[in-house]
């Protein structure tokens, strides 16, 4: 076992917390899907409610957040060569927006990223949502039955 003795650490720093500019600070992980698919049956142009949702605290106020949805598996069951939006909400408005061509089921999966700077450090309420762009809706999937573990990485960075 080593150990670390530091006599003085410079910037911004509290008996709890480091402040170093431009280190990860916090990192954290979620699963979209824990117990199997998430669906909306949906009429064309109509959005979904949440269909996942959680918070994540910043711990800084001006960090950076860099988000990466990974495996996101977007299809619209009921008709073959259509489209879908996802779409990613923060704080109850819309942070970012992507469209995927569906081919059936043999679409593959996404990785899609976004990054904003916090403001506070109060939580933010994290959404995804999705929307049947087809001219008849139909059922919309955002995740598979087949356990394709679609996740949700936040790398917090000090500024």
């Amino acid at each position: 076992m080593s150990t670390l003795k530091v006599d003085t650490i410079q910037g911004k720093t509290t008996a709890a917390t480091v402040h170093i500019s431009n280190s990860m600070v916090k990192h954290q992980e979620y699963t979209l899907d824990p117990s199997g698919q998430l669906t909306a049956s949906l009429s064309s142009g109509e959005l979904s409610s949440a269909l996942w949702s959680d918070t994540y605290t910043p711990k800084f106020s001006g960090s950076i957040l860099h988000f990466t949805f990974t495996r996101l598996w977007l299809i619209n069951a009921s008709v073959s060569n259509s489209e879908v939006d996802f779409e990613f909400h923060i704080g109850g408005s819309l942070a970012m927006k992507c469209r995927n061509q569906t081919r059936g089921y043999n679409c593959p999966s996404l990785t899609v990223t976004h990054q904003m700077t916090t403001t506070s450090t109060s939580a933010l309420t994290l959404e995804a949502k999705v929307r049947a762009v087809a001219s008849n809706g139909g059922t919309v999937y955002m995740t598979t039955d087949s356990n394709t573990d679609a996740r949700l990485f936040v790398m917090e960075i000090a500024q």
